[in-house]
């Protein structure tokens, strides 16, 4: 009797411990998470993609949010490498842009997209 009460009290701890680290795991994944999304924000709002987001009524914490980061970053790679800045700028300084102009910018689909 007392063997088993032992082995109830192991088991419980056992459990106990393991409940406890995995909770450090989960509150540590989702800081690290968190972390990156407001790094991949930042560089964002730093480049005409997030001006032309914000332009186009897209929500960049949104699409940060409900997008793969593997996805948003070969956006902002897209934005970096992209030779018509120039035409970006014409773009973002009219105060009112179709989606047909939009079609020299690499990103054009995902901006064009309706909310």
């Amino acid at each position: 009797m007392n063997l088993s009460i032992l082995l109830l009290l192991a088991l419980g701890i056992s459990m106990l411990v393991t409940a406890v680290l995995l909770f450090i795991s989960i509150r540590k994944n989702f800081l690290t998470g968190q972390s990156i999304r407001v790094q991949i924000m930042e560089k964002i709002e730093s480049l005409r993609f997030g001006q032309m987001l914000t332009k186009h009524n897209v929500d960049p914490q949104e699409l940060v949010s409900k997008t793969p980061i593997r996805e948003i970053e070969t956006q902002i790679r897209n934005c970096n490498a992209c030779t018509q800045t120039s035409e970006c700028d014409r773009v973002l300084s009219k105060p009112i842009v179709s989606n047909h102009e939009l079609v020299f910018c690499p990103n054009h689909t995902l901006i064009a997209q309706p909310n």
